[in-house]
């Protein structure tokens, strides 16, 4: 994202009540923002809004089309900080019913499990990386790679599928859960009926592409509150084509090469994928 606090982050710090929901589950919400090559007056700003709302934290990640570095320093992070079960890694401009999600976990697979929005295509099947949740010990098993192999992608969910088949084998049996209540395309804040919809949370899990105007609404009337757990839906039982992720059937302007992480590497979005760019 870029170097300064998006207006969807305020909101969701204005608005969602962490502090109630730590009393019931131990969980840690954080913002994370690049924190190189940036102004000192917009370091000066983050410092002062990381000082407001303890939530904020700086990661060494150039701007530009470098999703893919910023997830994985991301999942490295919260490796190293924190014992947990569930992780959790959101586009700022998600929705989530937080009290809905944290009942359900209860209730979850605590091991082997993918959780998010499927994409269906053929010969690419992957999940998005706007909402991505795995259990504690796919997050470990992704970060045994060797550092010198481990490859990355400007977008996240193109590296996530490939890291998944270096360490996962067709025996192991990971849940990948399709979950048909996360709201995920085209953003919510250009969809009518979200501006006057009540209750979201009865019907949703998360809403992507969330204006600050909608999770301000949205925190106000959205009736989170524990729900009945619904049965896993499976990719298996949500997409009919064979679980396949081959990224060189991925089209344009989404089709970049594949380099190493360890390189620190830069994508450009009119380059010819032919010289890499490392810094």
């Amino acid at each position: 994202m870029k170097p300064s606090k998006s207006d969807c982050m305020v909101a969701s710090a204005e608005f969602s009540d962490l502090t109630e929901l730590e009393k019931k589950i131990p969980v840690v919400c954080k913002f994370f923002t690049d924190g190189i090559q940036i102004s000192k007056e917009d370091q000066q700003k983050l410092l002062q809004e990381k000082q407001i709302y303890k939530d904020l934290e700086f990661q060494p990640v150039n701007g530009g089309r470098t999703f893919g570095l910023r997830y994985l320093y991301q999942m490295m992070w919260a490796a190293v900080k924190y014992d947990f079960k569930y992780y959790l890694r959101l586009d700022d401009d998600y929705f989530v019913c937080l009290e809905r999600l944290q009942h359900e976990l209860r209730r979850r697979p605590t091991k082997m499990l993918s959780w998010g929005s499927y994409h269906c295509y053929n010969k690419l099947v992957y999940v998005d990386e706007a909402w991505t949740l795995f259990t504690h010990d796919v997050i470990v098993r992704i970060l045994s790679q060797d550092p010198q192999r481990m490859l990355c992608h400007p977008h996240a969910d193109q590296e996530l599928p490939i890291w998944m088949d270096s360490v996962f084998n067709k025996t192991d049996d990971v849940t990948h859960f399709d979950d048909k209540r996360l709201y995920h395309y085209p953003p919510a804040r250009t969809v009518d009926r979200f501006k006057n919809l009540a209750n979201a949370c009865d019907s949703h899990m998360g809403i992507h592409g969330s204006s600050p105007e909608l999770m301000r609404i949205f925190w106000k009337s959205s009736n989170d509150t524990a729900k009945e757990v619904t049965t896993i839906t499976e990719i298996s039982a949500t997409c009919k084509r064979p679980f396949i992720f081959d990224i060189t059937f991925m089209a344009l302007p989404y089709k970049f090469d594949l380099r190493p992480c360890i390189k620190n590497p830069q994508w450009t979005p009119g380059e010819t994928m032919e010289r890499p760019i490392y810094l």
